[in-house]
Order: structure tokens, then C-alpha cells, then sequence
């Protein structure tokens, strides 16, 4: 009977040092990302330990955090895969068009703020809910947006998570999660419960944060344009007064001078450049089309190359913060034109092609270091091509391709992904 007892209080012991554990790892994981939030990391790098950890608790594939920007009218959505995928990475941003709230903000279960949900063998939608205070609640909810939920990250189940902040919505979900027990989802409730107000609190003070630095940027450029480039404009006409003077009657010195006022004059468009990128502008959906037609036709006007603009399109339907990096991206690639290529043409097309977007920059210059034909992915590993447009590329998740023909020019094909059901 002794040993009995002994052998049940060994069990009991053993099974409460277990759960200890469990609530000490627990713990540990929660107050390491919160540490990370208040040593001041970047919003993104804080998205990043969140979502990792919320993959290293549950043991999932995927997570998704999905935010709702009431006041921006915005829909962000971040991805992170887990390391054991073979396509793992750090976070992804997505910004989607506001059409697409429904599919990731469909109503919980009931008065749930953590449920599973599954796809059982026979097609069927199984669900566990739990509400604010850890009871578990009706599962009676419409399959429709579970099951798309899950067919659209190619997953079998999934678990959400719902915070609702000041101004904002905000879903977690991890696809394909191993820990789905009562007390893993009660600790994903206050996973986001403590979480959702510390990012929502980070986020603004990074925003402030960059309206400070667009403000000084600002204030720089300003500099720039009413100081140095002023500067450079006066010499440049004072240059060309002399030529006009002392021009025919002492060559020697009309070459010089020449030489000297075409090197100001690039000097002067490479300070606009900068200018450019220290001070962007926000480009809307319907702007985008007309933003890079005034690029190129300033860009004729200044430089003299023979630039032109074409395209297919009514209007072009990206996020705004897609419209940006594909106006920089043109940007960029017609200041390699200029500086590096020797080209005295240049063509920029948009289109649509199977469902993407597509971007096309021809010119008849130098070309690239190689011949040929090159994917992102070998443009990358061969260190070749315009670094600064792949970059620009892969944060709108897009992709890349190079046709260069050394002394004969170059193209440079840009696609990135447009909204499902648009006509081709």
C-alpha cells in the first residue's frame, strides 16, 4: 500500500513540475519578446520576434498577422514561414487592397478571442473556441470563411487569434500548428493580449519617429534646391556667358569650358536625384501611370536622350506602397541610363501579363557585364546587375529579369502580382 502511495505522489509530483515547467517556458517566451519591444527595436524586427515565436510555441508552418488600419483604411498583412521550410525568411509585408478584409476578418466563433479551426477528413469544418475568460464556447459558425482561410495558405487547420486595439484590427493565425490543447490556445489569448498594445504602442512611436526623419530629410533637400543647386545653376550660366564671349576666338578654351559645363550640369541632375530620393512623394493607385510619365519626359528634357512612355493600361490597381517602389524602381533605372549606359533611347512600358503587372525599360546602351539572359535568382548569385532595383523588386514581391546585350543595350523586365479577377 506504501509503495502504492509513493508510486501515485511520484506521479502527482512529476506531473506538477511538468506543468511548473510548462508555465515557466511559457512565461520566458512572452516576457523575452515584450523585452524586445521595449528595448526599442524596430516595429519590423518586433513583427519578426512575435511571429517567430508564435511558430516556435505552436510548432506551425506559417504565421500571418493581418492588420486592419481603421483610420488609414489600410490592410497590411506580415508572413513568416518556419525555419525548418525550405522557403523560410524573415518577415514578408503585404499591403492588400480593403476588398480583401472579408477574407481575414470574418467573424470568430461566437465571443471567441482564440479558436482552431480544421478541415476534417470527410471536408467537413471542426472547431474549438475559447472565450475571453478561457471557457469554451459554441461552435456552431458559418464553414465558408474558415475553410477558404485555410485552402488559401494551403494549410489543413489553422488557429486564430483576435485583438481589437484603438484604431485597429488585428488577426494571428498560424497554419498547421502541433500545440492545439485548451491550455495552448489560453496562452495564445494572452499572447495577444499583452502583445496587440505593445506593438500598437511601438508602431506610433516608430511612425513618429519617421515623420521626424521625413522632416529633417525634408529640410535637407530644401537646403539643397535654395542653396547648392542655385549654385550650380549660376556658374552653369555664367559658364556658358564666356563661352558665348571668348568661345570662337580661343577654341582651346571652348572645349574646356564645354567639358566644365556639361560636368556641372550632371552634377546639377544628380543633386535633383538625390533630392528626389531624400523627399518622395506619395503615389496613389490612379497616379501612378501619370507619375512615370512626368519621370520620363523630365528625364528627355534634362538629359536630351530620346525617352519615351507607353503603355496598355486605363490604370494600373496597387497598393500605394507598391506605387512608390515601382516609381523609385523606374527612377532608379533611368538613373543607370544616364550615368552608366551611354544610351541615347530609352523605352518604358506597362502592361499586364497572366495575371501580373508587368514593367519593361529598354535602352540601346552599353548594356550589362554578361550576355545573355538572367533570372533574379542568378542575377543574385553572380553578383550582376542593378542591386539597388532587385532590392526594390523583392519588397514588392516581384521578380526580375535581365536581357543584356553587351555594346547593344539592355531590358529590364519587371512583374509583380495584381488583384485576382481583373480582365487580361
Amino acid at each position: 500500500m506504501r509503495t502504492a502511495y509513493l508510486l501515485v505522489a511520484t506521479l502527482v509530483l512529476a506531473q506538477l513540475a511538468g506543468i511548473q515547467r510548462a508555465f515557466y517556458t511559457d512565461n520566458y517566451l512572452l516576457s523575452r519578446v515584450l523585452a524586445g519591444l521595449k528595448r526599442g527595436d524596430s516595429f519590423t524586427e518586433s513583427l519578426e520576434d512575435v511571429l517567430e515565436a508564435a511558430l516556435v510555441y505552436t510548432g506551425a508552418e506559417r504565421a500571418v498577422l493581418a492588420l486592419a488600419d481603421e483610420t488609414a483604411e489600410r490592410l497590411y498583412i506580415w508572413q513568416m514561414l518556419s525555419a525548418q521550410s525550405p522557403r523560410a525568411a524573415h518577415v514578408s509585408l503585404d499591403e492588400r487592397p480593403r476588398a480583401e478584409r472579408a477574407a481575414l476578418f470574418f467573424d470568430a466563433p461566437a465571443a471567441a478571442l482564440v479558436w482552431s479551426a480544421a478541415r476534417g477528413r470527410d471536408g467537413s469544418l471542426r472547431v474549438r473556441a475559447l472565450g475571453a475568460d478561457g471557457t469554451a464556447q459554441p461552435r456552431d459558425v458559418e464553414p465558408e470563411p474558415h475553410l477558404a482561410l485555410i485552402d488559401r495558405y494551403g494549410a489543413t487547420g489553422y488557429v486564430g487569434v483576435s485583438v481589437r486595439l484603438p484604431q485597429w484590427d488585428v488577426r494571428l493565425y498560424v497554419c498547421n500548428a502541433i500545440r492545439v490543447t485548451d491550455g495552448d490556445l489560453r496562452f495564445l489569448q494572452r499572447f495577444g493580449m499583452h502583445l496587440g498594445p505593445a506593438l500598437h504602442s511601438q508602431y506610433f512611436v516608430s511612425r513618429l519617429r519617421t515623420r521626424i526623419g521625413a522632416v529633417e530629410r525634408a529640410r535637407l533637400a530644401r537646403e539643397l534646391h535654395d542653396g547648392l543647386i542655385q549654385s550650380l545653376l549660376g556658374l552653369e550660366m555664367e559658364i556658358q556667358a564666356v563661352r558665348q564671349t571668348h568661345g570662337t576666338t580661343e577654341p582651346r578654351m571652348e572645349e574646356t569650358l564645354e567639358r566644365v559645363q556639361h560636368n556641372l550640369h550632371r552634377t546639377v541632375l544628380d543633386t535633383r536625384d538625390l533630392m528626389a530620393e531624400l523627399r518622395p512623394h506619395p503615389v496613389s493607385r490612379a497616379g501612378l501611370l501619370p507619375e512615370v510619365s512626368g519621370l520620363v519626359e523630365r528625364f528627355r528634357n534634362d538629359t536630351g536622350i530620346d525617352a519615351r512612355f507607353s503603355t496598355d493600361l486605363e490604370t494600373l490597381d496597387c497598393a500605394p506602397r507598391t506605387c512608390l517602389e515601382v516609381s523609385r524602381i523606374v527612377r532608379e533605372a533611368l538613373i543607370n541610363v544616364r550615368k552608366h549606359s551611354g544610351a541615347n533611347q530609352v523605352m518604358v512600358h506597362f502592361g499586364r501579363r497572366e495575371g501580373r503587372w508587368t514593367l519593361s525599360i529598354d535602352d540601346n546602351g552599353r548594356g550589362f557585364n554578361f550576355a545573355g539572359r538572367r533570372a533574379q535568382a542568378e542575377l543574385e548569385a553572380a553578383g550582376l546587375g542593378p542591386v539597388t532595383i532587385q532590392e526594390r523588386v523583392q519588397a514588392i514581391g516581384g521578380s526580375l529579369t535581365v536581357q543584356s546585350n553587351p555594346g547593344s543595350g539592355a531590358r529590364l523586365e519587371i512583374s509583380w502580382p495584381s488583384p485576382p479577377g481583373l480582365a487580361s
